[in-house]
């Protein structure tokens, strides 16, 4: 069974309607699988309105007998990134599986054999120096890679406040900024660089104040945002 929104204007009252006649619908038909074409959904998805729809459409539609439920991304990334929060916060009984399009939604639905949803796609495109990436993932791995993403996240953000920082570092501080992220002591990479430990030490401080290290926490940061 498909449902499809058009672009007009949507309220939560009409949606509500909407979905609420669809479950009627199923469970007189009583389809083996479901497909929701989100492309043009302009209603922003928010947590509450989520929580409504898995209490009141998709745990009955779970208790009729649904078992695959398919979507496709929807052109507005607002509505997407809504929808991706509110899965994340939202304890779902039947689990969605977004699609970059209608054919590998109804592919996966079609398709009775394999129930594997390990497979991970994405699309990039650029536009005025702005790149945009769709993802396209069954819902088990949709929390790892929001973890994923809000670290690279804290990463990038780390990175923009502490580039001038990082590149008052002399090429010698570098070397030695490597082998302390790696774990080295002073008397390693004294070795290794023919310093001495002293020398080593010093260099260390001056890292240390450059850089407003405070923990080894820090260094790590530092390593992963620029090594």
């Amino acid at each position: 069974m498909i449902q499809e929104w058009s672009d007009s204007p949507l309220s939560e009252t009409y949606f509500k309607q909407e979905l609420k006649q669809f479950l009627k619908q199923f469970k007189i038909h009583k389809p083996r699988g479901a497909l929701w074409i989100l492309e043009n959904l302009n209603l922003e998805i928010s947590e509450d309105l989520y929580d409504w729809v898995e209490k009141n459409i998709l745990e009955p539609l779970y208790k009729a007998g649904l078992r695959k439920l398919a979507s496709t991304v929807p052109q507005e990334k607002f509505v997407y990134l809504s929808i991706i929060n509110s899965v994340q916060k939202v304890g779902l009984v039947l689990k969605p599986n977004f699609f970059m399009c209608r054919q590998k939604a109804l592919n996966f639905l079609n398709d009775t054999e394999n129930s594997d949803e390990t497979e991970f796609n994405y699309q990039v495109s650029e536009s005025d120096q702005i790149g945009e990436i769709i993802l396209e993932m069954g819902y088990n791995q949709l929390p790892k890679v929001i973890q994923q993403l809000d670290k690279l996240n804290s990463q990038l953000k780390f990175n923009g406040t502490n580039q001038s920082n990082f590149d008052q570092l002399s090429f010698r501080e570098l070397e030695i900024f490597k082998s302390i992220a790696q774990g080295k002591s002073n008397k390693s990479i004294a070795k290794k660089l023919f310093l001495s430990e002293g020398t080593i030490a010093t260099h260390r401080k001056s890292i240390i104040k450059k850089l407003n290290i405070k923990s080894a926490t820090d260094w790590q940061r530092y390593a992963d945002a620029f090594l």
